[in-house]
């Protein structure tokens, strides 16, 4: 019996008859886990797969949420039009190229 738990992105496994704690933050641990218990649970591994990538996924989103959050938080004005840095950068570019990377890593479809 196992008793499964999502912090922080991180997956903890507790196996109530060994009492083992496990703390998996990548999809590839879950068959580490499976492997040490010595077991094949079809079902369980790909629950763990599913609840594992979405927590990743969720990490994803989340980094690039902040990344917006902390360009627009040190952007500044001048004549009218934001810059971010000291490039010369609008943020409005800044934005495009986080999107982008946001849809290659994200794997999302361009809107």
């Amino acid at each position: 019996m196992y008793q499964f738990r999502n912090e922080h992105g991180i997956m903890k496994i507790y196996d109530t008859r060994t009492h083992n704690l496990y703390w998996l933050d990548k999809p590839a641990d879950v068959i580490k886990v499976v492997e040490l218990l010595n077991e094949k649970p079809a079902e369980q591994l790909a629950d763990l797969t599913r609840r594992l990538e979405a927590a990743e996924r969720e990490k994803e989103i989340n980094f690039f949420d902040g990344l917006r959050a902390g360009v627009t938080r040190f952007a500044w004005w001048k004549n009218g039009v934001q810059y971010v840095g000291t490039t010369g950068k609008t943020l409005k570019l800044a934005y495009e190229e986080i999107r982008q990377e946001e849809i290659a890593t994200l794997k999302l479809e361009s809107k």
